[in-house]
C-alpha cells in the first residue's frame, strides 16, 4: 500500500513539474521575459535543463524512498528469521 501511495505521490509531483514548466510560473522557467531572442533561446534552454534536473530530483527521490523500503523489509525479514531459527534450536 506504501509503494501505491509513493507512486501517486511522484505522478503528483512530477505532473506539478510539468505545469511550472508549462505555464511559467517560477522564475527559472520564465523564457518568455526576454525582447532578445538569443537571450530568450539561452533562456529556454536554461528553462529546459532546470526541468529535467527536478523531473530527475523527483525520480531519485522516489528511487531512494523504495530502497529505503526494501532494505528495511529485507532487515525485518532476515531478524525474522533468526528469532525462528533460534526458536527452532530451543524447541530440540
Amino acid at each position: 500500500m506504501a509503494s501505491l501511495r509513493d507512486a501517486t505521490r511522484t505522478l503528483e509531483l512530477l505532473e506539478a513539474e510539468q505545469e511550472k514548466f508549462i505555464l511559467g510560473v517560477t522564475l527559472p522557467y520564465r523564457c518568455y521575459d526576454v525582447s532578445d531572442e538569443s537571450q530568450q533561446q539561452q533562456k529556454a534552454s536554461q528553462a529546459l535543463e532546470y526541468f529535467i534536473v527536478q523531473v530527475n530530483n523527483i525520480h531519485l527521490n522516489q528511487l531512494q524512498q523504495t530502497s529505503d523500503t526494501q532494505s528495511e523489509k529485507t532487515e525485518s525479514t532476515s531478524s525474522s528469521n533468526e528469532s525462528n531459527k533460534a526458536g527452532a534450536e530451543v524447541t530440540k
